[in-house]
């Protein structure tokens, strides 16, 4: 119960309300209500005391031999407990999910080399503006139009073929 506790009094309601869009924060607000509302029902329910009072019964019920075989019954009486199927499966899927993690973020670093260096490439051209057509397709050779292989305009065989990187 006091994980439980520690738990409930990590959220910071405070904090999530500041966050919140206006129109939320009354549905955040009934939401934080039926929460506190469950969370006390919790830890009233711990508080109770669920042992039967055989005794009580034995006194209160005429036929004593159906109270001490409803005791026998109860006390012999085993709830199954689920058997743990998923726990390893799970810890598989997260050595698995942690590799390809580890693939994802050397790829990662990988791409972003090549991405900055083509960043520095575009931030050290000239101004648009002030570019002329032999500069754009100097430095944009996909867009430089194929004149030998499409003779006509628009020298290529779909005008989208112009916005694929050919190199």
């Amino acid at each position: 119960m006091a994980s439980r506790q520690a738990v409930i009094k990590a959220i910071e309601w405070g904090k999530i309300l500041e966050r919140t869009r206006p129109d939320m924060k009354s549905t955040i607000s009934a939401f934080k209500g039926k929460s506190d509302n469950i969370f006390n029902n919790y830890v009233k329910a711990k508080e109770l005391n669920l042992d039967i009072d055989w005794e009580h019964y034995r006194s209160a019920v005429a036929n004593k031999s159906l109270v001490t075989d409803f005791e026998k019954q109860y006390k012999a009486f085993q709830v199954p407990k689920p058997v743990d199927t998923k726990s390893k499966v799970l810890e598989e899927k997260s050595v698995k999910d942690a590799e390809a993690v580890k693939k994802f973020l050397a790829d990662t670093e990988d791409n972003l080399a090549e991405v900055m260096m083509t960043v520095d490439r575009l931030n050290s051209l000239p101004p648009f503006e002030q570019m002329t057509l032999d500069d754009i397709f100097e430095q944009f050779p996909q867009v430089k139009p194929d004149h030998v292989k499409y003779p006509s305009w628009p020298h290529c065989k779909n005008v989208d073929d112009i916005l694929v990187k050919r190199y």
